[in-house]
């Protein structure tokens, strides 16, 4: 019996360290998918941004927590919104991403350049400021915390203009200099930095095809900026020098009086980390969910049997006959064959240049087993 208590207490130790290896990125997520007038364009950059942050987290070998913090649709309230911030935990080491998406608003006695966030609400007296997020996030004094607001300033009405999609590609590749930037952004960087896409008095766009202007701005501007570009120091103010630059080029029209154009200025604010710390709370569970499991074996900064042990549970949720092929980053167009599952997974395992997998379809048979995963790979280019 001493034998066995032993071993017990000896396990939980280790599954504790395993814990504390790698630390996570808490996302929040709140996406008014179900308004009429912006809705699908939300849908759109939801899908984005959550494919966006698992390529993040490959990079900084960070496990992305999302699903439990994610509030779309019916969900999308201030009272869920409010309750998560009430019972929100996370360790110091991790980094916290908050997201909204959807219509924002101001009084003109606000004091803060951070608007009101909507949340699908129809009183004005359940709307939650931005400001107002940032500030509760800051107390658990995580590592970094990036606070985003993709909405409007301005207490007029939302305007969607259309633009056309870029060609897809079979698989996105990131150069060397994007994964060193991707560390110089989460990584190195300590504080809180809040964000939203308009200025105080201003209107946001987006639009259902390609969703928001401000977040694809943002994620251009982190995938795709030079680092040697980049201020030292100042990662995050270079990032939102080049959105507010790429953002004022477009001249979106209104929609009551077309010959009139507005333009779409963000506002951001960075906070240093404060030298006080919190004593650690209760770190959510980790969510191994099949997303995170075909990352994790797509994962090279793990060890070649934690990914093999990943893909051995990948396959416990398929059957033996899945299928698995390779699509656009939009899941719009498929390349390639499909693979049986255990090879296409034996196949990545090998593989050194890969950063990441994300499931863009899941096709299941009457009983609800899955016959098809559509994915698409994330490659870094060796320069």
């Amino acid at each position: 019996m001493k034998k066995f208590i032993f071993i017990f207490i000896a396990l939980i130790f280790t599954l504790n360290i395993d814990a504390q290896e790698r630390p996570a990125m808490h996302a929040i997520v709140f996406a008014d998918t179900d308004d009429g007038k912006i809705g699908k364009g939300e849908a759109v950059s939801l899908d984005e941004f959550k494919d966006f942050l698992q390529t993040v987290c490959n990079t900084i070998n960070h496990e992305l927590i999302i699903d439990p913090y994610l509030y779309t649709g019916t969900i999308c309230r201030s009272k869920e919104l409010i309750d998560l911030l009430d019972e929100f935990e996370c360790d110091t080491n991790d980094i916290v991403v908050f997201c909204y998406l959807g219509h924002g608003t101001r009084s003109h006695q606000d004091t803060s350049v951070f608007p009101q966030m909507c949340l699908h609400e129809q009183s004005q007296s359940k709307y939650v400021p931005l400001i107002d997020v940032s500030k509760s996030l800051a107390q658990h004094r995580a590592k970094l915390t990036v606070v985003i607001g993709d909405c409007c300033n301005y207490p007029g009405e939302f305007v969607l203009p259309k633009v056309s999609k870029d060609q897809p590609a079979a698989a996105t590749k990131i150069p060397s200099a994007t994964i060193s930037l991707f560390k110089e952004l989460f990584t190195n960087t300590t504080g809180v930095i809040t964000m939203c896409a308009t200025k105080p008095g201003t209107y946001g766009w987006s639009n259902s095809a390609t969703g928001s202007y401000f977040l694809n701005s943002l994620m251009q501007a982190i995938e795709e900026t030079p680092i040697n570009s980049i201020k030292p120091g100042n990662p995050w103010e270079s990032i939102m020098d080049i959105v507010m630059k790429d953002l004022w080029q477009y001249n979106f029209k209104d929609k009551n009086n077309p010959s009139k154009t507005h333009k779409m200025s963000p506002c951001y604010r960075i906070e240093p980390r404060k030298k006080k710390t919190k004593p650690n709370g209760i770190i959510p569970p980790r969510v191994n969910n099949l997303q995170q499991l075909i990352s994790d074996v797509a994962n090279a900064n793990l060890q070649d049997s934690e990914r093999s042990e990943r893909k051995k549970q990948v396959l416990l949720e398929l059957t033996p006959n899945s299928l698995i092929r390779t699509v656009s980053s939009d899941g719009s167009v498929a390349f390639n064959r499909p693979y049986k599952a255990e090879a296409y997974l034996d196949r990545i395992i090998k593989l050194r240049d890969i950063i990441n997998i994300n499931i863009k379809t899941i096709h299941r048979d009457n009983s609800g087993k899955i016959t098809l995963l559509e994915v698409h790979e994330v490659y870094k280019i060796n320069q």
